[in-house]
């Protein structure tokens, strides 16, 4: 599955980021796809993330705070969406996310940066094309992590001394979980 990995300092601490899956049904066209910070207790105090879909069957319609920014009350949160061509090894349309536990160091501070459980982080609200879908050969599209330098997927810790990158890209095949399957 296509997962975003990065070690911290500790070679025990891992920080993992997963795109979820979704199953569309031809009557239900729109849905949302979580980003979710996979382990609990690991905290981040921000992130930027770059996602790339290469289907014209689907869009990204738009994109939401997840779970931690929100109920944290973090500072920042921010995403914009571009359509990059078909140049070779760029997906159709990029989507980068950025989110910031605090922008300033001020009095005003972030409840929390992390939970005990898997939470989401960003929330993809995405839209199928249901005439486009039924001109395909396979049945699953895929939603991944893009990377274009090192700056792209990046989280930083609690204090905002590191940024983390990731260690390990893994790629993106049609029997991944990740991404969207329509029945």
């Amino acid at each position: 599955a296509a997962a975003l990995s990065d070690s911290l300092i500790k070679s025990d601490s891992t920080i993992k980021i997963s795109i979820d899956s979704v199953t569309f049904g031809f009557e239900h066209l729109q849905d949302t796809v979580d980003i979710v910070l996979a382990n609990p207790g690991q905290p981040i105090a921000g992130f930027d993330l770059k996602i790339g879909i290469n289907s014209h069957a689907f869009s990204i319609l738009e994109v939401l705070q997840g779970e931690i920014p929100d109920s944290c009350q973090w500072e920042t949160f921010n995403s914009k969406a571009s359509i990059s061509g078909n140049w070779e090894g760029n997906p159709r349309a990029v989507c980068q996310i950025l989110g910031m536990a605090e922008f300033m160091p001020d009095s005003v501070r972030p409840l929390c940066y992390s939970f005990d459980r898997p939470a989401s982080i960003a929330r993809l609200v995405v839209e199928l094309d249901s005439i486009k879908v039924r001109t395909l050969s396979h049945n699953f599209l895929p939603i991944y992590f893009f990377w274009e330098d090192c700056t792209d997927n990046t989280v930083t810790n609690v204090s905002g001394d590191s940024l983390l990158m990731s260690i390990s890209v893994d790629g993106i095949s049609y029997s991944d979980s990740i991404g969207m399957a329509f029945s």
